[in-house]
């Protein structure tokens, strides 16, 4: 159990919304089974890094590829360079031309000629099979973009555009093939980059852009600017560029420069392009086995006139805009004041929890219901579930520490005389268990702790503060062995263990314990 900050916990999930939509996001491959990743190997072909695309690996060695099936068959034609298989089972290659790069080295600038084979390595007619003078440039940061959607995948291509005034003589442009090598978008756009399936992102030479269905070849009737991009979603490992979730997209209007969610599929805004700022939120969550993670759809953060606050997908204003900063830990929205103090917004009872704004509210990650939260540097201890503090920060405790692998918190705080008065917080009971101690010391990393007394006296008890060995100022370290507790009677090198006492609480007989725990005698060498 670790306590995480708020903004960073995995917690359970409560009905806060009313649609609660989301989609997953980070994406996944297909595990390749470990029959499939031997014989990878036994064939001499790099084994990690591997899954599938469309049914098929792409394995490689000594710089050179082919594909291996779900079945494990290998295709004989190792090539220098190739796309991934297509859904159509089509792969595309090229003939290498050499250049020479800035630091005068060789190397491969681009591969002319496309052709398509099938995934028996067979040539298949294409379109781009024609178009000599289009190729995949090795000038761009991949040799070539391979973009996946519901229906069919594509792949950029380019095109050397005569231009005496660009360096080379040519401007670089791109254009789009399909899985089957059909060219559904000309080589004239400077870039070329999927929103969501069959949506694109073009920009031409003068800097305007334009947003297109390539299936269709629909141009949307509004003027996008930015378009929000999945790099600011914390904690993302996103391939894709941009966020878009049932064809919409967070995007700004081209004239206004304000935030809105834009439905492509519906050629409309359904939030209005009125806000300052729009951004959505994450989490993780389980879903059937494993723990997904989700982009919510149905809420969204929005700044409007300075202040942020939320709305849903039809615009309805679900947080008011009096935040200076909004954040989501998975079970609770997080408002900040103008000093970045803490507090949590219930959206069903439209106030906020507190009556008051925390400088930290700490959760723990396996017991979301407590959160432990800090004001003007004192601790208090809070349980979601009955809307109360089991340790109220006005009793004065400053810090706290996990103890006895993070069962316990233990607190501290000053009394009258300045000297340290700690108390004994069960996260499982929900409640303090020892209280009015000078110091604590792990006996057993999970089951038992040591107390040190005002008066000196030091006892053991367990983790649900049942005293096992009753106070008594001991002469020596305490001990756990066998499943008996105790302490010595000295701390010198002839120490014994007396004071003696089972788990339960029962004392065992002093002269039992120590034959009990006695080391075994070492036998005389003949």
């Amino acid at each position: 159990m670790r306590l995480l900050p708020i903004i960073a916990s995995f917690l359970f999930f409560n009905s806060i919304f009313a649609q609660e939509q989301y989609v997953l996001i980070d994406k996944t491959y297909d595990n390749v089974p470990e029959e499939l990743l031997q014989k990878a190997k036994d064939n001499n072909f790099d084994n990690y890094g591997l899954y599938f695309i469309n049914g098929y690996l792409n394995v490689s060695k000594k710089d050179k590829s082919t594909f291996m099936d779900t079945s494990g068959n290998i295709m004989d034609q190792l090539y220098d360079f190739k796309t991934d298989m297509s859904s159509a089972n089509i792969f595309f290659t090229g003939q290498p031309v050499t250049g020479t790069n800035d630091t005068g080295q060789k190397e491969e600038q681009r591969y002319i000629n496309i052709q398509g084979y099938n995934a028996m390595g067979e040539k298949v007619q294409t379109e781009i099979g024609s178009m000599g003078d289009y190729y995949f440039s090795s000038n761009m940061a991949r040799v070539y973009d391979h973009y996946l959607s519901t229906d069919t995948d594509y792949f950029t291509v380019h095109y050397d555009k005569p231009d005496p005034s660009k360096s080379g003589g040519y401007s670089l442009q791109e254009g789009l093939i399909n899985a089957q090598g059909d060219i559904v978008l000309k080589a004239k756009y400077t870039s070329v980059r999927q929103i969501a399936n069959d949506y694109f992102l073009l920009k031409q030479e003068d800097g305007t852009t334009e947003i297109i269905n390539v299936k269709d070849k629909s141009t949307l009737p509004v003027k996008i600017g930015r378009i929000f991009p999945y790099n600011e979603v914390p904690n993302v490992q996103q391939v894709n560029t941009f966020v878009s979730f049932n064809e919409k997209i967070i995007a700004t209007d081209g004239d206004t420069d304000m935030w809105g969610v834009y439905d492509m599929a519906n050629k409309k805004w359904s939030i209005p392009a009125t806000y300052e700022e729009l951004k959505p939120f994450n989490t993780f969550r389980q879903i059937g086995e494993r723990t997904k993670h989700i982009l919510f759809t149905d809420t969204f953060f929005v700044k409007k006139e300075g202040k942020w606050g939320a709305v849903d997908s039809n615009n309805n204003t679900v947080i008011p805009f009096n935040y200076s900063k909004m954040d989501y830990n998975g079970a609770s929205f997080i408002v900040y004041d103008e000093n970045g103090h803490m507090n949590l917004f219930d959206i069903a009872a439209q106030s906020e929890l507190f009556d008051h704004f925390y400088d930290q509210i700490n959760i723990d990650s396996n017991h979301p219901e407590l959160a432990v939260l800090v004001s003007n540097g004192s601790v208090g201890i809070y349980d979601y579930d009955n809307k109360s503090f089991i340790v109220d920060p006005s009793e004065g405790y400053k810090t706290y520490n996990s103890v006895n692998r993070n069962q316990n918190h233990l607190l501290k705080r000053k009394d009258a005389e300045g000297k340290d008065d700690m108390a004994l917080f069960s996260i499982k009971h929900k409640k303090v268990i020892a209280s009015g101690f000078r110091d604590y010391y792990v006996l057993h990393e999970t089951k038992f702790g040591k107390i040190r007394h005002v008066d000196g006296t030091s006892s053991i008890i367990d983790m649900e503060g049942k005293t096992i060995i009753p106070p008594g100022k001991y002469m020596g370290k305490a001990g756990y062995q066998k499943g008996i507790l105790f302490f010595y009677d000295s701390y010198g090198k002839r120490k014994k263990p007396v004071h003696c006492y089972k788990p339960s609480g029962e004392k065992i007989d002093t002269a039992l314990c120590q034959e009990t725990l006695s080391p075994p005698k070492k036998k005389k060498k003949k």
